[in-house]
């Protein structure tokens, strides 16, 4: 839609801008959230008299780091939370689901309070989510470093309900890793979008 109101406008040239973070971007043919699609896409979209550009302007930010920027730069100004909306694959914040899960890890890391906004607090793992993926994917190295730092932050912030096993998992941790997450705090809190 956005081209056609391009390809129909007087400017030689013009821009669509499409929401991918960077953890979406990496993937080679990701759908819609790839630098694949977003190169085709450009090609699709220009001709001989039009040059139009699909980017994102998040592909270098995580999640995290996009939350913490809404969180403290346009949240009261636009006054839309990130608690007025929903990633749920049940669209009721079951708090079962992955997108809950993931969706609690990082509003967590952002600085957002997630108590009470989900049916079943994600941190609670009453799907063994935590236990049976992603520890072992973080054992495992399969996950991103901010991805991985992110969810041991949340994970501390709510080391008083999680699992006993979860629970654990955070307390064995390396010293050196906790120095690294306290770094990752301090980026996603600084983070300055560009």
């Amino acid at each position: 839609m956005a081209n056609a109101f391009l390809q129909n406008s007087t400017k030689r040239k013009g821009n669509i801008y499409l929401c991918a973070h960077k953890d979406e971007m990496g993937y080679l043919k990701n759908r819609d959230k790839s630098k694949y699609f977003f190169e085709a896409s450009s090609n699709l979209f220009s001709n001989d008299n039009k040059k139009i550009i699909a980017t994102t302007p998040f592909d270098s930010y995580s999640k995290s780091e996009i939350i913490s920027y809404w969180r403290r730069k346009w949240e009261k100004k636009f006054r839309i939370s990130p608690h007025e909306t929903t990633t749920c694959y049940y669209e009721n914040g079951c708090g079962i689901c992955e997108a809950c899960l993931k969706r609690a890890i990082y509003l967590t890391a952002a600085g957002y309070n997630i108590k009470s906004r989900y049916k079943i607090n994600p941190f609670k793992d009453p799907s063994g989510l935590i236990i049976k993926k992603w520890i072992p994917n973080i054992i495992s190295n399969q996950i991103s470093r901010s991805n991985k730092l992110d969810f041991l932050i949340a994970i501390e912030e709510s080391i008083d309900i999680v699992p006993r096993a979860v629970r654990d998992f955070f307390e064995n941790l390396p010293k050196q890793t906790l120095k690294t997450m306290k770094k990752r705090r301090k980026e996603i809190e600084l983070i300055e979008l560009s």
